[in-house]
C-alpha cells in the first residue's frame, strides 16, 4: 500500500514567492528605464521629451516603492495591508506603467 504525503499550505514557500515576483517586477522596471533611456526613444519634439520625463519620474517613483515593499517583505514588518494586497497594488501600478511606456516608445518610432 502506498501512502501520499500531504501538503500542508506553508506560509514561507507563499511568502518567498511574492518576494520573487516583487525582484522580479523590479527588474522589469530596470529594464523600462533602460528602454526609456535609450536611443530609440529619444524625443523629437518637446510634447515627447515632457512626457518621457513624465514617465521616467513615474518610473523612479514606483521603483522606490517596490524597493520599499521588497524591505518590508523581507523584515517582515507589516503595513496597513497584507503583503499580498500591497503586492497587488504594487503589480497593477508596474503593468499600467508599463502600458504608458510601451505606448511611449510606439509613439516615438513613429515620428522618427
Amino acid at each position: 500500500m502506498e501512502t501520499t504525503r500531504k501538503r500542508l499550505p506553508d506560509r514561507r514557500s507563499g511568502h518567498g514567492a511574492l518576494i520573487r515576483k516583487v525582484e522580479q517586477d523590479h527588474r522589469n522596471l530596470v529594464g523600462l528605464h533602460r528602454l526609456l533611456r535609450s536611443y530609440a526613444c529619444e524625443p523629437r519634439t518637446p510634447a515627447m521629451f515632457e512626457r518621457r520625463e513624465t514617465l521616467s519620474q513615474e518610473l523612479d517613483g514606483i521603483k522606490a516603492n517596490n524597493q520599499t515593499l521588497l524591505k518590508n517583505l523581507s523584515e517582515r514588518t507589516q503595513g496597513d495591508l497584507q503583503p499580498e494586497e500591497q503586492f497587488r497594488i504594487q503589480h497593477r501600478m508596474c503593468q499600467d506603467l508599463e502600458n504608458k511606456i510601451i505606448a511611449y516608445i510606439g509613439d516615438a518610432k513613429r515620428s522618427s
